[in-house]
């Protein structure tokens, strides 16, 4: 037995050095290595899988190199015939690539995360957090009836201001989905609202409206009605339709949608979200030029946040506040307890149409703004695209889609990547990935 474990370790050994002295012919000298880590489990009764993985990184050549090996060793029990006297060496290999297999499975979500987290912006993302924290606990202070909204589409929906419960003054406005019985035949299904939300942040997408969904035990009560739960959606302020601030071919020769803004990008992140979330529902009326929830780009001066009075403009949609809203009475001081942005950027809204079997979204149909078939995506959503797996998709919206429903996510996720990637082949890379 000693003489078997020492060949064993031998082997190992030869096995090492030979990965080291490969990756020392690919890797230049700023190369860093991580600490070699090796974890044995006992992958079968009698079956001891040791695998040590290795990573390597040279950021001067741009390379890297990633090595798992694994070795598998019979773990003997005491008297009697064993569990290695059951299994052939076939079951041996077989049962190694199993654990490297899981070993890797493991490696790739928590490297997928720390290169989303790594990604991110940490401003942003602290603002993102602040205010769904805020939507998802503040308390109610403040209610109005959106009564043009429930007389033109026959559903509730109001406007609230909420109050911060954890120690701070913070208070933000937005808009109340409430879930409604058969979803509106589809056309009303609010947490798609959150879903559209998240998805898009998944993507690294900063257009849709920060958004939580409640569904307390004990339901919500607004203006003496009663409802099981719904979506608090971020309302955002002086809002215009997107073409009333320029249309396509303006917002390309300017800056009509922002400053820094790619219209290019814009239109591209609509239609892979859209498509990805089976929503056929993006006219124009849901493209907007509103106030954004983060800082939007750094402004140029200092500038004064919207007033958020109690009153509402007339004709305001169900996620933006119509121009010149509130009558501009409350102090300064007031209003920047208003969580908000500096600028204006493009903004999409109304996304409870989302997930209908009878939709159909194709990266190839035309859009609000008539530009024709999807051609350029922007490199951050194109490498979060690879990103976004079942796994993903399942801790994340697992409560409010069906396995059917994520299973048809991932297959639109898979087109969306076939798509790009035959752009790639046929343009070239520059010609179609933006960064």
């Amino acid at each position: 037995e000693i003489s078997v474990a020492a060949a064993a370790a031998a082997a190992d050994e030869v096995a090492k050095e030979e990965d080291e002295q490969e990756e020392e012919n690919s890797l230049g000298p700023a190369a860093v290595r991580e600490a070699s880590v090796e974890v044995c489990v006992m992958q079968h009764p009698g079956a001891l899988c040791c695998t040590r993985s290795e990573v390597a990184v040279d950021p001067v050549k741009r390379h890297a190199t990633i090595s798992l090996h694994t070795s598998v060793r019979s773990v003997e029990g005491k008297g009697g015939p064993g569990p290695a006297d059951s299994m052939q060496m076939a079951d041996y290999v077989a049962l190694g690539a199993q654990a490297i297999a899981d070993k890797a499975r493991e490696m790739m979500e928590t490297r997928t995360t720390a290169a989303v987290e790594l990604e991110a912006c940490k401003e942003t993302a602290r603002a993102h957090n602040r205010i769904t924290r805020l939507l998802q606990n503040g308390k109610v202070i403040w209610v109005e009836g959106m009564g043009d909204v429930e007389g033109k589409f026959g559903h509730p929906c109001y406007k609230l201001r909420l109050e911060c419960t954890e120690g701070t003054d913070a208070v933000v406005d937005c808009v109340f989905k409430p879930a409604i019985a058969g979803d509106g035949d589809g056309w009303h299904r609010a947490p798609m609202e959150y879903v559209a939300y998240r998805l898009s942040r998944m993507l690294g997408m900063d257009l849709v409206p920060p958004a939580a969904y409640r569904k307390p035990p004990g339901g919500i009560e607004l203006d003496y009605r009663k409802f099981d739960g719904g979506a608090f959606m971020y309302w955002v302020a002086d809002a215009e339709e997107l073409v009333q601030a320029g249309d396509y071919e303006q917002a390309c020769a300017s800056s009509r949608w922002g400053a820094g803004v790619d219209p290019r990008l814009v239109l591209s992140d609509t239609r892979i979200l859209d498509v990805l979330l089976h929503n056929s529902d993006r006219h124009s009326g849901h493209f907007l030029f509103a106030r954004h929830w983060t800082q939007g780009g750094a402004p140029e001066s200092p500038q004064k946040r919207p007033s958020t009075s109690s009153s509402s403009s007339s004709g305001a949609k169900a996620g933006g506040g119509g121009a010149g809203e509130g009558d501009g009475g409350e102090s300064r001081a007031q209003d920047e307890r208003v969580l908000c942005g500096s600028q204006n950027r493009p903004v999409l809204i109304d996304h409870a149409a989302s997930f209908r079997q009878e939709a159909f979204v194709s990266m190839e149909h035309e859009n609000a703004f008539q530009t024709g078939p999807t051609q350029c995506v922007g490199c951050k959503t194109y490498l979060r695209l690879r990103f976004l797996d079942a796994k993903a998709i399942k801790d994340e919206f697992g409560e409010f889609l069906t396995p059917g429903e994520q299973a048809a996510l991932l297959e639109r996720r898979n087109s969306i990547l076939a798509y790009l990637d035959r752009l790639v082949d046929l343009q070239g890379y520059d010609k179609t990935v933006i960064h």
